[in-house]
C-alpha cells in the first residue's frame, strides 16, 4: 500500500517560510501561504535610498520559488487557524486540513504606542517603505535647506539606512559638513566603523 502523502501548511512565504520549504521533500504535499506575490530581500532595501538597487531587482516571484521546489503556492491570507482539528481558513474563502502546519508569518511594526510616531515617522521595512523614503528625501532635497534626519534604530537596517542616506544626500554642501561630525553618546567603535564611512560617502572627491 502506498503511504498517504503528508500536507504541510506553511503560513508565510519570506526567508522562514521558503526555506522551510524549499527543505521539504517533494514527497509531502507543501503548500505555501502569502498574500503578497513577491519576496522582498530585506536585507538590500536600504540600497534603494541611494539608487544602488532597484526594486525589480529586490523582488522575487513567490510562486516560481515555491514551484521550484517542487510544492504549492496560495497567494491568500489567512484568517482562521484551527490546530486542533488540524484546519484553516483564508480570505479567500478556501478551507485547508492538515497535518502540520508551519506558522513563519515574521516580524511587524510595532510603535510601542509612542506618541507621534504613527504621524511623523516612516516604516523601514519593505521596498514600498523605502522607495517612500527615497521619494521624502528627494523632495526635502529640493528645498535647498539643511536636513535634519533621525533614524530610529541602530541596527543592519539603521546603520545601512545612515550611510545609504549619505550618498542620496551628498550633492548637499550643508550635508556633508554634518555627516562627518561625531554623534554625542555614539561608542567608539562605532565611530570608528561607521563616521569615517560617511564622511567617505559625503565627502568623494576629498
Amino acid at each position: 500500500m502506498t503511504e498517504k502523502r503528508k500536507r504541510i501548511v506553511i503560513v508565510g512565504g519570506n526567508f522562514a517560510g521558503l526555506t522551510a520549504a524549499i527543505k521539504l521533500s517533494r514527497r509531502h504535499a507543501v503548500t505555501v501561504i502569502d498574500p503578497s506575490r513577491h519576496f522582498e530581500w530585506a536585507p538590500g532595501i536600504h540600497e534603494i535610498l541611494s539608487s544602488v538597487k532597484t526594486p525589480q531587482g529586490l523582488r522575487l516571484d513567490r510562486a516560481a520559488i515555491v514551484k521550484q521546489a517542487g510544492h504549492r503556492f496560495l497567494r491568500d491570507r489567512v484568517t482562521v487557524l484551527q490546530p486542533a482539528r488540524c484546519r484553516l481558513s483564508t480570505a479567500g474563502g478556501c478551507e485547508l486540513d492538515f497535518d502540520a502546519c508551519i506558522v513563519a508569518v515574521g516580524a511587524v511594526w510595532n510603535t510601542h504606542h509612542i506618541a507621534g510616531v504613527a504621524r511623523h515617522a516612516m516604516p523601514f521595512r519593505s521596498v514600498a517603505d523605502g522607495l517612500a523614503i527615497k521619494r521624502r528625501l528627494h523632495t526635502l532635497m529640493q528645498q535647498g535647506k539643511p536636513l535634519c534626519i533621525v533614524i530610529a534604530g541602530g541596527g543592519i537596517s539603521g546603520s545601512e539606512a545612515l550611510a545609504r542616506s549619505c550618498v542620496a544626500t551628498a550633492t548637499m554642501p550643508a550635508c556633508r559638513s554634518r555627516w562627518s561630525r561625531p554623534v554625542p553618546g555614539c561608542c567608539q567603535a562605532c565611530r570608528r566603523h561607521w563616521m569615517p564611512t560617511c564622511a567617505a560617502y559625503a565627502n568623494p572627491m576629498r
